[in-house]
C-alpha cells in the first residue's frame, strides 16, 4: 500500500515509524471519508502532515479544507496552462519566484512580488493560478 514510499520519511522526520503510522491513519481516515476526495499518495499525505507539524487532527482539517476549497473554487485550479497568454505574462513578470533548494529548516522559499503585476490587467484568479503552480 504505502510502504514502498515510506523510505522517504527518514530524510524528513526524526521518528520515521511514528510518521508511517500517522500516514496510515490519515489514509484510513480518507477511506472512511470518501467525500473528502483527496489525493492519498504517500508524498501528498506527508506534505500535509509535515505542514501541520505532525498533528493528526490539524492535518485532517487542513486536507479537508484544501480539497473543499479546490472543489468550490474551480477557477483557481482549472486552465493553468503556463502557455495561456494571461498566465504566461504573469510568469514572465515574476510575481512568484521559487528559490532553488530549501532553507536551513528544510522549507521551500518563494519570493512573492505582489506589485510586479497590474491588477487592472491581470485577474486575481490568474494570480492564484500562478501561485498554485509555482513549485
Amino acid at each position: 500500500m504505502l510502504l514502498h514510499d515510506s523510505r522517504k520519511v527518514g530524510t524528513y522526520d526524526t521518528e520515521p515509524e511514528r510518521t508511517r503510522l500517522q500516514i496510515q491513519h490519515i489514509s484510513q481516515w480518507l477511506k472512511e471519508n470518501p467525500n473528502v476526495n483527496a489525493n492519498s499518495d504517500f508524498g501528498n499525505l506527508l506534505f500535509f502532515l509535515r505542514s501541520c507539524k505532525y498533528d493528526l487532527e490539524r492535518t485532517k482539517k487542513k486536507i479537508k479544507h484544501f480539497y473543499q476549497m479546490r472543489a468550490e473554487r474551480v477557477e483557481w485550479f482549472a486552465y493553468r496552462d503556463p502557455f495561456l497568454p494571461e498566465i504566461h505574462e504573469l510568469l514572465k513578470l515574476g510575481v512568484f519566484l521559487p528559490v532553488d533548494g530549501v532553507d536551513s529548516k528544510n522549507r521551500k522559499v518563494v519570493i512573492i512580488r505582489a506589485a510586479a503585476h497590474d491588477p487592472k490587467l491581470h485577474s486575481q484568479n490568474n494570480v492564484f493560478k500562478v501561485n498554485q503552480s509555482k513549485t
